[in-house]
């Protein structure tokens, strides 16, 4: 399975494994004037091989084994089994885990005049000491201090919106706050708060930093609206109090919210309605329900999620969750009329047809056409340019049947083509993982490849 990461230079007889692009075999690759044996060159920026490699590179991670020595060079350091990441300045060798970067060893990694020991550097932090800063979530702990500016925080994971006048305590995990010291932004003085941007405070209140629900006995004011205990999000225009659920931005109680002349009682806000009376949608899936017409130019739908690709003539019902289309009212696109249709533009269709809003798979008696093409029951991709009925399936992209898919001058009989491939006889390739098997060979040029068609890199 081709990637840009591999310049052949003669015939490879490797299986790559589709799935991790794993290369083994008994053939080298190379890459310039370097060769490699039993090596999944996934080349990363930071890997620059300068001899003969005999490793084994797990392709879920990128962790190198072996009894051999990878010379990973950046500038002139020198590291040994290392997955380089741009945040270490390294003078030394040092083994880095390449699941989470974490560095171990003997060795100081330094970044400017500052030395840290088994350290992951991350850019909020401005470190005058060693320090040990786990990881996985970035948790700092120790007996040193970060600085930021003239702020001294000790076992602190700075986070921007945080304007802090003396010593905290940040959770890394989530960012919640606490101990006994204020947090400031502006003028505004909170107690164990993570501030975000839609809030306008003018007192102490406690915000969950779980799902940012505010509660308390104080009020949030965004202009001149005050609301109490309320999650404040774009699309809501509240002209009273009213209590909206952090989960889901689901509104609730007997206030109204506005959005223009259009007065809806207990609605989440979506773009794609335009509504001219109270109606109710679920702030889970927004689906529309109650007795109020949703119009969208001069088409009255009825209980409808309007989706772009969707011109309605007449009342309809959409499903919200898969956009499925039901009822006995038909879909048009121009001049083509589709009954109980989910459109996607892979589709030139001239006569009613059933299409599973899941998958895309098309049933029925019809046929769908690609220019001259007429496929039965088939989901068009792009990939394909087929002159005759096929089966495909919607799922997987599979192909099956009596006939042939052209690219070009080349046929390939039950083939998923993929652009890495380029193939000049018939070969079967899984639409699952796109893996080879057959007896075909492709060619490109003077090169030959078993398996796989490889290109050049730059």
């Amino acid at each position: 399975m081709y990637h840009p990461r591999i310049n052949q230079p003669a015939v490879l007889h490797v299986s790559v494994s589709p799935v991790d692009q794993s290369a083994s075999g008994s053939t080298c690759i190379t890459r310039g004037s370097i060769s490699q044996r039993f090596y999944m060159y996934q080349y990363n920026p930071w890997i620059n091989l300068s001899a003969v490699l005999h490793v084994s590179v797990s392709p879920v991670d990128q962790s190198v084994s072996g009894p051999t020595c990878i010379s990973i060079t950046r500038g002139s350091i020198s590291q040994r089994s290392y997955m380089y990441h741009p945040w270490i300045n390294q003078p030394a060798v040092l083994h880095v885990s390449p699941v989470d970067q974490s560095a171990s060893g003997p060795t100081c990694i330094t970044r400017g005049s500052i030395s840290q020991r088994s350290y992951m550097y991350h850019p909020w932090i401005n470190q005058s000491a060693v320090l040990h800063v786990s990881p996985v979530d970035q948790s700092v702990s120790g007996p040193t201090c970060i600085t930021r500016g003239s702020i001294s925080q000790r076992s602190y994971m700075y986070h921007p919106w945080i304007n802090q006048p003396a010593v905290l305590h940040v959770s890394p995990v989530d960012q919640s706050a606490g101990c006994p010291t204020c947090i400031t932004r502006g003028s505004i003085s909170q107690r164990s708060y993570m501030y975000h941007p839609w809030i306008n405070q003018p007192a102490v209140l406690h915000v969950s930093h779980v799902d940012q629900s505010a509660s308390g006995p104080t009020c949030i004011t965004r202009g001149s609206i005050s609301q109490r205990s309320y999650m404040y999000h774009t699309w809501i225009n509240l002209s009273a109090v009213q209590h909206v659920s952090p989960v889901d931005q689901s509104a609730s109680g007997p206030t109204c919210i506005t959005r223009g002349s259009i007065s809806q009682r207990s609605y989440t806000y979506h773009p794609w309605i335009n509504q001219p009376a109270v109606l109710h949608v679920s702030p889970v899936d927004q689906s529309v329900s109650g007795p109020t017409c949703i119009t969208r130019g001069s088409i009255s739908q009825r209980s409808y999620m309007s989706h772009p690709w969707i011109n309605l003539s007449a009342v309809l019902h959409v499903s919200p969750v898969d956009q499925s289309v039901s009822g006995p009212t038909c879909i048009t696109r121009g001049s083509i009329s589709q009954r109980s249709y989910m459109y996607h533009p892979w589709i030139n269709q001239p006569a009613v047809l059933h299409v599973s809003p899941v998958d895309q798979s098309a049933s029925g008696s019809t046929c769908i056409t690609r220019g001259s093409i007429s496929q039965r029951s088939y989901m068009y991709h792009p990939w394909i340019n087929q002159p005759a009925v096929l089966h495909v399936s919607p799922v997987d992209q599979s192909a099956s049947g009596p006939t042939c898919i052209t690219r070009g001058s080349i046929s390939q009989r039950s083939y998923m083509y993929h652009p890495w491939i380029n193939q000049p006889a018939v070969l079967h390739v899984s639409p699952v993982d796109q893996s080879a098997s057959g007896g075909g060979r492709g060619s490109r040029g003077l090169i030959q490849y078993h398996l796989s068609n490889l290109d050049r890199w730059h």
